[in-house]
């Protein structure tokens, strides 16, 4: 199972749509899967009041969010989260949380479109040279049309 490094508290109108089980499981036969940590995330956007906004007005914000960080020089990696030395980069996977009442239909999207465009994404990151750059993937959650998008953003 994928190690989770952080799980924010949440109040009782939230929940998070998948655990860290789920994921585990879906993302088994992705490459990399054994270098990831995840982070459960109470806020989705900077600053919080941006994050508590698009959720009160049912507006499009990332739900999953797959990130891999280059090593820098001397093995140094500095992500937005935190620093740590590594000289094979760092992956982590961010599940921010979701109206209670959401819970299950975002869960859902998750398994059935997210994580299955996760695992393709991921099996891009075996092409030369794609460990030198930064990548991300977010799962976008439309919460008044109950949808999901992926957005990636390839490093280049």
């Amino acid at each position: 199972m994928i190690p989770t490094s952080h799980k924010q508290k949440l109040p009782k109108t939230m929940s998070y749509p998948l655990g860290a089980e789920a994921i585990s499981d879906a993302l088994l036969s992705a490459p990399n899967v054994d270098r990831f940590t995840i982070v459960f995330s109470a806020l989705a956007l900077w600053p919080a009041s941006e994050s508590n906004r698009r959720i009160r007005e049912g507006l499009s914000y990332p739900i999953l969010v797959v990130q891999y960080m280059p090593p820098l020089r001397g093995g140094f990696v500095v992500s937005k989260q935190y620093a740590h030395s590594s000289d094979i980069g760092h992956w982590s996977i961010r599940v921010n949380a979701v109206l209670r009442e959401l819970r299950q239909p975002a869960g859902a999207l998750l398994r059935e479109l997210g994580l299955p465009a996760i695992v393709e994404w991921l099996r891009s990151s075996g092409r030369t040279g794609w460990e030198t750059r930064q990548h991300s993937i977010e799962l976008m959650f439309d919460a008044a049309a109950v949808t999901l998008s992926v957005v990636c953003d390839d490093g280049v």
